[in-house]
């Protein structure tokens, strides 16, 4: 692998964009039924706005040195700044489309990863971390913790995040940026954290809040 290549793949799988791909893929699988093209093109949309655009937008009004590279790789002073933007915005296209009716499924998702979000920002409140690994960390803490608890076999989506972050650490290990010791301990960290989360409190509530909407969607 060349550093072109290495550089390519940590861009396109920076966890802001990784963000948007997993959304509108569970949004998409989730409302592509029946005669619903339209409804599901607009709230794609209303998702792509809150998830990427006006975020960005913002980030851009409030800083107008920051490029669209410097949101992918911030410096250290502007990361906080512009990942609580995300946060913030994420939060309220997650409680949008609660109020718009969506499927359990897809909220659960936007809660998912508004939490890793949440999590990743007060990390950094204390230590520099690897973003790219511990947001793939908790996506496969998220998947494992969620099967468990609702039976659910997401064996080939765990596969295929391993096969991603594979190509992304061996990126970051050739452009130097991260040590081995930096990549698998936040991955880890992301891993057991979030499985552990599924175990707390708060978390059960939302968890057995969305399943029994789930269950009460399908039985419709």
């Amino acid at each position: 692998m060349n550093t072109r290549l290495a550089n390519a793949l940590i861009h396109v799988f920076h966890p802001v964009l990784m963000n948007l791909y997993i959304g509108l893929f569970v949004i998409l699988t989730n409302s592509l039924t029946g005669n619903y093209f339209l409804q599901t093109l607009y709230i794609s949309l209303v998702f792509l706005l809150g998830y990427f655009v006006l975020p960005l937008f913002t980030v851009h009004l409030i800083k107008r040195e920051v490029s669209i590279s410097t949101v992918l790789f911030p410096s250290k002073k502007n990361k906080v700044l512009v990942y609580l933007i995300f946060t913030l915005y994420y939060y309220a296209t997650f409680r949008m489309m609660v109020y718009i009716g969506m499927q359990p499924i897809v909220n659960l998702t936007l809660l998912m990863l508004l939490l890793i979000f949440i999590v990743q920002l007060i990390l950094h409140l204390v230590f520099e971390i690897n973003f790219h690994a511990f947001f793939i960390g908790a996506c496969m803490g998220c998947l494992l913790g969620f099967g468990y608890k609702m039976n659910l076999n997401y064996l080939y989506v765990i596969l295929i995040l391993l096969f991603i972050s594979a190509w992304i650490f061996s990126a970051q290990l050739i452009l130097k940026k991260y040590n081995l010791l930096q990549i698998y301990i936040p991955f880890l960290t992301g891993i057991f954290g979030f499985i552990l989360l599924f175990f707390f409190y708060i978390i059960n509530i939302c968890l057995n809040y969305l399943a029994m909407k789930f269950f009460v969607f399908t039985a419709c």
